[in-house]
């Protein structure tokens, strides 16, 4: 239990100094604002359309409102101190985005001692519910009315706010689905890349007699399965992976199906091979076995272990893709 007071305890501390870092070194943007004084409840209305256009903004993370600071415009910061006794209460705060904007938004309203000013600072987090609109008519706001913050301005939203605010949380809600198949897809991977050194291996020993020889070869990638892959093309994720992961995946499971394709008609081949040396026993002719010999030697093996090692290096690529969450 004091473990994890410490921690929490820390972990506070971690992000004071953050706060303090934005405050004196950044200027206002997309996530920060500042403001000179708190607001007042003639100032609601005010303080409804800043929440929402915070809430709304197209950024990760966290987003601050800082109460007491004024953002001059050479970019020098001039701090208006709050009244200890007039601090307003974060549940009054809490209570009016309640009553008046949809879904809820979390926020928290706390007091900064920073170079003896008394600050308030409002963090607006977990803005995955988007759009933030108004849930009843508020003074001149009406219901339905949403506003966006796009750096130091908040403007009305508009539908290409609202498209790109629906395609981003189909990416995160698509994101959330692959991480099931994250771990899995890699020792899928992994297995098949197993797969293909055993058939390299067996390649570099064989002894081109008859297609017996290719049959072993054959049966080691007829084991070869992508499920998790083409579970992953049938959801609705694909089309969230960036462009390059994507081509490099693709890349991977053509070059392993290449594999595949290649093995198999060499092993179609070798059976046409053995038909006709069958046909040609009377004759007593070598030439049918010396064809096969021929044809693995010059042609099937090289052809087969080339697939191979596109594929394994295709593979490798495709692993570290997944391992740095870059799908």
């Amino acid at each position: 239990m004091q473990l994890s007071r410490a921690i929490c305890y820390l972990l506070k501390e971690v992000i004071i100094v953050d706060i303090i870092e934005l405050i004196k070194y950044e200027n206002e943007n997309t996530a920060l604002d500042f403001k000179a004084i708190q607001y007042k409840k003639e100032m609601y209305e005010s303080f409804l359309k800043d929440i929402m256009a915070m809430a709304n903004a197209l950024v990760d993370g966290n987003r601050y409102i800082v109460i007491g600071v004024k953002h001059l415009p050479n970019g020098d910061k001039e701090y208006k101190s709050i009244p200890s006794g007039d601090f307003v209460d974060e549940a009054t705060y809490q209570q009016l985005i309640k009553s008046n904007i949809e879904p809820d938004i979390e926020l928290k309203y706390e007091a900064l001692n920073m170079e003896g000013n008394l600050l308030g600072v409002f963090t607006i987090s977990s803005c995955e519910n988007q759009p933030y609109m108004m849930g009843k008519k508020y003074k001149s706001l009406n219901e339905g009315d949403s506003y966006i913050r796009r750096g130091s301005q908040q403007c009305r939203l508009k539908r290409s706010n609202l498209d790109k605010m629906i395609y981003e949380r189909r990416r995160k809600e698509s994101i959330s689905v692959y991480l099931p198949y994250q771990r899995t897809l890699q020792l899928e991977f992994e297995g098949i890349n197993g797969i293909l050194i055993s058939a390299k291996k067996s390649l570099e020993n064989l002894i081109p007699l008859f297609d017996s020889s290719w049959k072993p070869i054959e049966a080691m990638v007829s084991n070869i399965q992508l499920s998790t892959w083409d579970a992953i093309i049938k959801s609705d994720i694909f089309p969230f992976i960036p462009e390059k992961s994507s081509q490099a995946l693709y890349e991977t499971v053509n070059s392993v199906y290449n594999v595949v394709r290649t093995i198999k008609t060499i092993g179609a081949k070798m059976v046409f091979f053995k038909e006709w040396m069958e046909y040609d026993k009377k004759t007593e002719n070598p030439q049918p076995i010396n064809s096969i010999k021929l044809y693995l030697i010059t042609n099937a093996i090289p052809e087969a272990k080339q697939a191979i090692d596109i594929a394994l290096e295709n593979i490798t690529n495709s692993i570290i893709i997944i391992k740095k969450n870059l799908i």
